[in-house]
């Protein structure tokens, strides 16, 4: 697949589920990335749980470029995942963007 001039574009989420929503979130966050690894533009799509923290996850995305990563929050899983986040997450979760150096 092909990249941006400075590299694919990668993305990192960290998330922190309200206590007891662990599973839901996690759910939820396993749902999308299957969606996502289906998408021609989506190279890589990780989900982590914290081994010491368990309601906080990290997301790990390689996308061809930024605008196909945008397209994302066009799809209805997507959609679906913003609507339930309120009710799941503690806190406003943390997202970076960048460039791969290869």
């Amino acid at each position: 697949m092909a990249s941006n001039a400075l590299g694919n574009h990668c993305v990192t989420v960290i998330l922190e589920a309200k206590p007891g929503k662990e599973q839901q979130l996690k759910k939820e966050l396993v749902d999308v990335m299957n969606h996502s690894k289906k998408e021609s533009t989506c190279l890589s799509y990780k989900v982590h749980q914290d081994i010491s923290v368990p309601t906080k996850f990290s997301l790990y995305e390689v996308w061809t470029s930024p605008q196909d990563h945008a397209k994302q929050f066009e799809k209805p899983y997507i959609i679906e995942l913003i609507k339930k986040l309120e009710d799941l997450l503690a806190c406003e979760y943390q997202i970076v963007m960048g460039n791969s150096i290869e």
